[in-house]
């Protein structure tokens, strides 16, 4: 009898394979290492989210504070050059020998004269507005753009300090129309002897600065001037001089002296009324839908705030573009987001086809035979196992066949071991392809099958074991 026996064991429960076990428990692992991901980057979109929100809104916010400063540097620097403007045009009046000359003699028709010309290149080329020539006591000689009116004394704090000072002086002064004028006064002295002769002017309205922001910036500003400092009914004439309608009880402290390129907002003029600008002395802003203004305090040359350059800047564009470039950035991240949880999800399935794959292995390698694929002895001695308590349960019989292949060792001498494992593999063939599905082939191998078989049926009650050996 040969070492080498088959054996098949019927009507066995099928079990789960163990591969079920390793899906479910990769299945497990998968969600278990996702969750922490998915998590982890949920967190992650919604800080880079935020941090994008904050960064766009704190860049609006910036602009606007560098609006704020670089609109005021402007006006202030716009100032001073035009400071520097007047006082070169001075300096070339002082050497006209025909102006001091009627200056001395207080001649108001040859001043005229020749002061005309000179005001009208001046006031194409530089934007001068005001040329005034006063004696020594400041009384007004001749006012080159309003020759008419002369004869009154000049009591401006420029002229006053020029003349306490004894040198040329420059600064913004509050006119009686509520409009900024930047004046330059210089005293004139007889060449040889320095004698005082009078007096010089020139001057410029300042709308023209802020005219200047306006196109810079491409923003609307408005100058509004303190009532306390006006005239009422000489502001009403003056603004219907320059063809505007005069609203002197719009606002509680405040007068618009010079418009924008469109109208006071309605929401911001509400504002204007609420505010108390004499606890302003420095620049601040007002937020309304869309739109910031900015409120710069107007100093004279004496010091006094007599008004507020208003910058209104519209933040709509720049809201537009920080939402655009916000949802832009949200979309990047999710797609990001969903793009790396699709990636790690499927390289946890290559691990988990990878950990299926090694289980079916090792599951093959401890529960089958290497040579022929059927079950091994362990496996055989478990399912007969398993076979007995289902018929301890259900009372069923249980049938188990034996089969031996005589002289299989006189081949193996004879045609070589290959030649019988041939003889192996092709019998183990035909046994699984002869077996029922719900049957169960093994390979039992060894010396001791038959008494295993003997002591099997002896053991075994009559109505449990139905075993048949096939020698």
């Amino acid at each position: 009898m040969s070492d080498q026996s088959f054996h098949k064991l019927a009507g066995s429960q099928n079990q789960d394979p163990p591969t079920d076990k390793a899906r479910r428990y990769i299945t497990r692992l998968r969600f278990q290492f996702l969750i922490p991901v998915a998590v982890t980057l949920s967190f992650a979109m919604i800080a880079i989210i935020s941090t994008l929100y904050f960064y766009e809104y704190r860049t609006i916010d910036s602009d606007i504070v560098q609006l704020q400063s670089t609109s005021n540097d402007l006006y202030q620097d716009s100032i001073r050059q035009n400071a520097k403007a007047l006082q070169a045009i001075m300096a070339v009046l002082n050497t006209d020998r025909e102006l001091a000359s009627a200056l001395a003699k207080q001649d108001r028709q040859r001043l005229l004269q020749r002061s005309t010309p000179i005001y009208e290149d001046i006031k194409f080329h530089y934007n001068v507005t005001h040329f005034y020539f006063s004696d020594p006591n400041r009384v007004n000689l001749l006012r080159v753009h309003k020759p008419e009116k002369y004869g009154d004394s000049i009591n401006r704090q420029t002229t006053l300090t020029a003349q306490q000072d004894e040198k040329g002086v420059y600064g913004v002064e509050l006119g009686p129309l509520g409009t900024l004028t930047l004046r330059y006064v210089r005293p004139w002295y007889e060449e040889q002897t320095q004698k005082l002769l009078g007096f010089v002017e020139l001057g410029m309205e300042v709308g023209q600065t802020f005219d200047s922001i306006q196109k810079i910036f491409g923003i609307d500003t408005f100058v509004m001037i303190k009532k306390q400092y006006l005239d009422q009914h000489s502001w009403e004439e003056g603004m219907r001089t320059f063809g505007r309608t005069p609203n002197w009880e719009r606002f509680p402290q405040l007068v618009i002296s010079m418009n924008g390129m469109q109208s006071l907002p309605e929401a911001l003029s509400a504002r204007i009324r609420e505010t108390d600008f004499s606890k302003h002395t420095s620049a601040f802003k007002i937020e309304m839908d869309n739109q910031h203004a900015i409120f710069h305090p107007l100093q004279d040359v004496s010091g006094r705030s007599v008004g507020t350059m208003v910058v209104l800047f519209n933040t709509s564009s720049l809201m537009k573009q920080a939402r655009r470039t916000v949802i832009i950035g949200s979309i990047a991240v999710v797609v990001s987001a969903v793009i790396l949880t699709l990636f790690f999800y499927w390289f946890v399935g290559r691990i988990d086809a990878r950990i299926v794959r090694d289980e079916l292995q090792l599951e093959q390698m401890a529960t089958h035979d290497g040579l022929t694929g059927l079950f091994n002895r362990r496996q055989f001695n478990l399912m007969l196992e398993d076979s007995i308590t289902q018929h301890t349960r259900y009372k069923r019989p249980v049938s188990l066949l034996m089969i031996d292949i005589d002289h299989f060792k006189k081949v193996n001498d004879t045609y070589g071991h290959i030649a019988g494992d041939t003889v192996l593999v092709e019998l183990g063939k035909r046994l699984t392809h002869q077996a029922r599905e719900a049957d169960r082939m093994c390979r039992y191998g060894g010396k001791n099958l038959l008494h295993y078989c003997q002591k099997l049926i002896l053991q075994a009650p009559p109505s449990l074991l139905n075993a048949y050996v096939i020698r």
